[in-house]
């Protein structure tokens, strides 16, 4: 656990849970709810809490001073109904508030949860001193033990109003032996000091000398005073926590006014600050499970935010593994390509006329600048760009061919394209392959032309074809007709050419076998850097559009 100063907003609190991840116990962070008015649905939930609170008072205050007891009414047995009743309550509220302090991490929770289950425990003793028959001795005991527990929970609940809302030091073991130790010392001190006894006497009724009054208005105007400061920081900072245990204090504070005019130990005045009291236990409790419905709301939230996050890495992390496992295949066959020109090189080199040597160096050079921009994680982003087709081509056909391949080509010259010329390389490389695992004795024919606005190279076999059904199915990823291959050399063909505003399709060749059609948008020609039979080519095909004069349409195009 990290080192953090008491009382920092920014403190934080770790530890490993039993998998070993990192369970966090500390506040989240400042609340971001707006402040409670008093026309605002919680302050008008307030409203009648307070105007509920000054009925019950001033209801058992007249009945208790104007009725007599009615006849046949047990207030010993219904004295210890509420009494019970709210020990009960003041244990479900400490437990729900040590909850949120476990879910949320605020201090303040599990301090008031603490000084809740002590008051839970306080009245439980304070039942048994009127109800239990005991021994001169034991009764001062228990009025003792009360007196010790009543200074703990004053303490309690002063420290958690005073203290910071966040100290990361805080936790359940510490925070319980503090009470218990806290509880035994004071307990020590009222069998020694017998004035620390009256703390304990002014819990039951009625009460008796100077010193029993002075205690008991002291307990009075300490839950009046952490009241206020409750109410108002609960006000300032919209929480249903520090509101309804305000209110809780001053129910306290009424419910001990009307016990010190108790004449006897069961008449109506204590029956009426039982019920004030159990009354003000109902309101913490109507805080705390707010508190906690709105920390449970708050830990789904996160929950969600957390797992679309888990969803959204795990999206990344297939799409980061996916376009590796595409660059693999793609260095893959570069490679082969490289390896099938360097055994030709090295091989029979010599048998070679010099300008099939020069197109294999050419050829071995534009392999490994592909294989190079393949390495470069960069390179996908380049920009598209005009080049030449049958450049791009060429060294492709020229590797091929010297692996002993029947390839050939018909690249029609000065034929540009808008793209990429690494990637149009190699996915020739790709269609190529294709053709000799599926057309293995067929020839392979790669023409390149301009249609209109596109550039469309052709790669054609004599192999089986493809099946109707199978024409748009092949290029998904994954769909491979053949048991050795990975189905990614279609499908990443077709994603990098639509990247360029291009496609890729199969169609039936005329004769039989299959025609693999690359398109490509077309760049404007460049009428000054052709030669005359790539003028007379692209004039010919300008004039088969129509009655358009051939030579207007080759500089229309310029």
């Amino acid at each position: 656990m990290g080192t953090v100063n008491r009382g920092t907003r920014a403190g934080v609190a770790a530890r490993p849970d039993q998998r070993g991840c990192i369970q966090d116990l500390t506040y989240r962070g400042q609340d971001r709810r707006a402040p409670t008015s008093w026309s605002s649905p919680n302050g008008r939930q307030l409203t009648l809490a307070v105007a509920l609170l000054a009925t019950v008072s001033a209801v058992a205050a007249y009945v208790a001073a104007t009725a007599s007891r009615p006849d046949g009414l047990n207030l010993h047995a219904l004295n210890g109904v509420l009494a019970t009743a709210g020990a009960a309550l003041a244990v479900m509220a400490g437990f729900i508030s040590c909850l949120r302090w476990r879910m949320v991490g605020t201090a303040s929770s599990l301090r008031i949860g603490a000084a809740l289950l002590l008051l839970g425990a306080l009245i439980t003793t304070a039942v048994l001193v009127p109800f239990v028959g005991l021994t001169p001795p034991s009764r001062g005991a228990l009025v003792n033990l009360s007196a010790a527990m009543l200074l703990t929970v004053a303490a309690l609940l002063t420290v958690a109003v005073v203290a910071p809302p966040i100290d990361a030091r805080v936790s359940a073991r510490r925070r319980a032996l503090g009470v218990v130790l806290a509880v035994a010392c004071l307990f020590g001190l009222a069998c020694v000091l017998p004035p620390l006894g009256a703390w304990g006497r002014a819990l039951h009724p009625p009460l008796s000398g100077g010193g029993d009054i002075a205690a008991h208005a002291a307990v009075v105007a300490l839950w009046v005073l952490l009241g206020t400061i409750s109410i108002a920081r609960g006000l300032r900072r919209a929480s249903w926590l520090w509101t309804w245990l305000g209110l809780m204090l001053f129910g306290f504070a009424s419910a001990g006014v009307l016990g010190a005019l108790a004449v006897t130990e069961h008449d109506l005045w204590s029956t009426g600050s039982l019920a004030v009291r159990l009354l003000a236990l109902l309101f913490v409790l109507n805080g705390v499970a707010q508190e906690l419905k709105l920390a449970f709301l708050d830990q789904r939230s996160r929950l969600f935010d957390t797992r679309l996050s888990v969803e959204a890495s795990e999206v990344r992390r297939r799409a980061e593994h996916a376009e590796r496992e595409e660059r693999a295949h793609e260095a893959r066959s570069a490679l082969l390509g490289i390896q099938a020109a360097t055994r030709t090189l090295t091989s029979r080199y010599d048998e070679y006329a010099t300008e099939t040597q020069v197109e294999l160096r050419d050829a071995l050079e534009t392999e490994i600048q592909l294989l190079r921009a393949l390495v470069d994680a960069d390179s996908v982003h380049f920009p598209s760009e005009p080049f030449d087709v049958s450049a791009a081509v060429s060294p492709v056909v020229v590797c091929q061919r010297a692996a002993g391949r029947d390839v050939r080509a018909d690249l029609a010259p000065a034929v540009r394209a808008v793209g990429r010329p690494a990637v149009l390389t190699e996915i020739v490389q790709a269609l190529l392959d294709n053709a000799r695992d599926h057309a293995p004795d067929s020839v392979v024919v790669v023409h390149a032309d301009r249609e209109g606005d596109r550039a469309v190279v052709r790669v054609e076999d004599r192999g089986p074809g493809v099946d109707p059904d199978q024409r748009e199915g092949i290029f998904r990823r994954g769909v491979s007709s053949s048991t050795n291959g990975s189905g990614l050399g279609l499908y990443v063909a077709r994603r990098l050419l639509r990247d360029q505003d291009g496609d890729i399709h199969v169609e039936p060749r005329a004769g039989g076998g299959a025609s693999f059609v690359v398109t490509l948008p077309a760049a404007p020609l460049r009428l000054r850097e052709m030669s005359g039979a790539e003028l007379v080519h692209h004039a010919d095909h300008a004039g088969e559009l129509g009655d358009v004069d051939p030579f207007d349409a080759v500089v229309g195009q310029q």
